[in-house]
C-alpha cells in the first residue's frame, strides 16, 4: 500500500476541505488514477462546485441567538409563556 499526501502551499494556514472529492479519492488509495489523467468520472445531477469551508472563519453560517451572529444579536425572548385563551 502506497502512502499519498498533500503538501500545501500555506503550511501553517490550510484548510483540508480545499481537496476536491476526486483527489480525495486519490489520496485515500480509493482510485489509482489521478483525475488529471482520466478524465472519465460521470457527473452526477446532483455535484456541485468544489468549495473551500468556512467554519472557524468569521463567514461561518451562526444561526438565530449565537453569540458569535453579529446581526441577530439576541434580542429575542427564548420562552413564552402560554397564556390560555379567554372564553
Amino acid at each position: 500500500h502506497r502512502k499519498r499526501w498533500v503538501l500545501y502551499k500555506d503550511t501553517f494556514d490550510y484548510n483540508a476541505t480545499s481537496v476536491p472529492a476526486e483527489w480525495h479519492g486519490w489520496l485515500e488509495g480509493s482510485n489509482d488514477f489521478t483525475p488529471n489523467n482520466w478524465d472519465g468520472f460521470p457527473k452526477p445531477v446532483y455535484k456541485v462546485d468544489h468549495f473551500i469551508s468556512k467554519t472557524g472563519t468569521p463567514e461561518c453560517y451562526n444561526p438565530k441567538g449565537a453569540w458569535k451572529n453579529m446581526y441577530g444579536k439576541r434580542n429575542w425572548k427564548k420562552v413564552e409563556t402560554w397564556q390560555p385563551p379567554k372564553a
